[in-house]
C-alpha cells in the first residue's frame, strides 16, 4: 500500500502538523520582544536554547513511557494539548526570567509528542519506513511553514502576540480528536505486536548511533539558527516582519518537498548515500542563502530549506534500525538529545553575533553541513 494511502500514517502526520504549528511561532516571537523586555541576540539565543532544551531533553524520557506503558495515545494528545495551552501565554509575558519558564513548557509539548509519534509512525509504514517517516516529519514541516506565515499576520494586529490566546480552544479540540483517531493504531499495534518481535535483532550499534547523533546535532545547529536569526538578520535591515513570515514559509515549504522526496529516494539508492550527499550540498546552500542579495533570499531559501530537511525523516530511521528494540527511546533520543546539542549551538552562534555581528557569525555555519556528511562514513551501509 502507497504511503499516501496509508490513513494510520495520515492521522499521525495531523498530529506532528498540530503540536508542530504552535512551536513554529516561536521564530517570530524573538523581534517583537527584543524591544520589550531589552533582549541582546545573546538573550535571545539563551531564551532559544531553553525552549530546545525543554523540548528535547525531556523527549527519551517519554520515549521510555511509551514503549513501556503502552500509553502512547494519550501521550500524544496530552502533548499537543500542552504546547497549545502554553502558546496561549506567550504574550502575557512581563519579564526575561518569566519568558524563559513559557518557553520552557511551551517545549515540553513537542517533547511528549514526537517519540510517540515517531514510534507508531515506525510501526505502521510497514516496509517502506524511510517514506513513511517522510510523511510523518511532512506534518512537522508544513506546520513550520504555514505557522509563522499565520503568526506574522496574528502578530501584526492590534492584539499583538496576545492573539496566540485565540489558538488554544483549536489545538485542545485537536487534540482531542487526535485521541480518539489513534485508537485504531492501538488497535493495529496489537494485531502485528507478534510479527514485529519475531523481525526485532537484538544487537545494539553503539557507534553508529553516536555518529548518527552528532551529524543530526550539526544539521540542527545550522537548521535552528538560521530560523532563529534570519528574522532579526532581516528587521535590523528595516524590513517588515511579513516579508519574513513569508520567507520562512516558502523556506519551510520547501523543506516539506524535501522530506517527503529524502524519504523515497532514500528507500530506492540507500539512507547514507542520500544522507551524506544531501548535507554535502546543504554547505554552499547555506552560504548562498546567507549572502544573496534580497530579491534572492526567496530562491536561496527554498534551496537551503529542501537540503536542510531532506536528511530528517532518513536519520530517523536509521535511529531505530540501530536499537531496533527500544523505538521509543531512540525516537525521542534523535529528536531530542542531538537537537538540544544544536540548541547550543544557536546559543553559541548569538554570542558570536553579539561580538562580531550577526552576518558574519551565520556565516561561519557552512562548515558545519561539511562535518556532519563525513560523519556518515561509519553509519552502517545498510541504514
Amino acid at each position: 500500500m502507497s504511503v499516501l494511502k496509508n490513513k494510520l500514517l495520515l492521522i499521525l502526520s495531523f498530529g506532528h502538523f498540530a503540536t508542530d504549528f504552535y512551536a513554529s511561532f516561536m521564530s517570530l516571537v524573538w523581534p517583537l520582544l527584543v524591544g520589550p523586555l531589552g533582549l541582546t541576540y545573546g538573550l535571545v539565543g539563551i531564551a532559544s536554547t531553553v525552549y530546545t532544551i525543554a523540548s528535547s531533553l525531556a523527549q527519551p524520557i517519554f520515549g521510555y513511557l511509551g514503549d513501556r506503558s503502552g500509553r502512547s495515545r494519550f501521550l500524544a494528545a496530552l502533548g499537543l494539548a500542552w504546547t497549545a495551552i502554553f502558546t496561549g501565554l506567550i504574550g502575557f509575558v512581563g519579564s526575561y526570567p518569566i519568558l524563559l519558564l513559557v518557553v520552557a513548557m511551551i517545549g515540553l509539548g513537542p517533547a511528549v509528542f514526537h517519540p510517540q509519534g515517531a514510534m507508531n509512525a515506525a510501526i505502521v509504514s510497514g516496509r517502506q519506513k524511510a517514506s513513511g517517516m517522510s510523511i510523518f516529519s511532512l506534518g512537522g514541516i508544513i506546520a513550520f511553514s504555514i505557522g509563522p506565515l499565520m503568526a506574522s499576520r496574528l502578530f501584526t494586529t492590534t492584539w499583538g502576540l496576545k492573539s496566540t490566546t485565540l489558538l488554544v480552544v483549536p489545538g485542545l479540540l485537536a487534540a482531542l480528536w487526535l485521541y480518539r483517531s489513534m485508537l485504531v493504531i492501538e488497535q493495529h499495534k496489537e494485531a502485528t505486536a507478534e510479527t514485529r518481535t519475531n523481525a526485532l535483532a537484538t544487537k545494539i550499534n553503539f557507534l553508529g548511533l553516536v555518529a548518527l547523533i552528532v551529524v543530526i546535532s550539526l544539521r540542527a545547529w545550522v537548521f535552528s539558527a538560521t530560523t532563529t536569526y534570519i528574522p532579526l538578520l532581516y528587521q535590523s535591515r528595516g524590513l517588515p516582519l511579513t516579508f519574513t513570515g513569508q520567507l520562512l514559509f516558502l523556506m519551510l515549504l520547501a523543506g516539506a518537498v524535501g522530506v517527503f522526496t529524502g524519504g523515497l529516494l532514500a528507500d530506492r539508492f540507500g539512507r547514507r548515500r542520500i544522507t551524506a550527499l544531501s548535507l554535502f550540498l546543504l554547505a554552499p546552500a547555506t552560504y548562498l542563502f546567507y549572502q544573496s542579495p534580497m530579491v534572492l533570499a526567496p530562491l536561496t531559501g527554498m534551496l537551503f530549506g529542501f537540503l536542510g530537511e531532506t536528511s530528517l525523516p532518513i536519520t530517523v530511521v536509521m535511529g531505530q534500525e540501530l536499537m531496533p528494540r527500544h523505538v521509543g527511546v531512540v525516537s525521542g533520543l534523535i529528536f531530542g538529545l542531538a537537537f538540544v546539542t544544536g540548541g547550543l549551538g544557536v546559543s553559541l552562534t548569538g554570542v558570536m553575533a553579539d561580538h562580531w555581528g550577526l552576518l558574519p557569525a551565520l556565516s561561519l555555519l557552512p562548515v558545519l553541513p561539511l562535518a556532519a556528511a563525513l560523519l556518515c562514513l561509519p553509519l552502517p551501509k545498510d541504514a
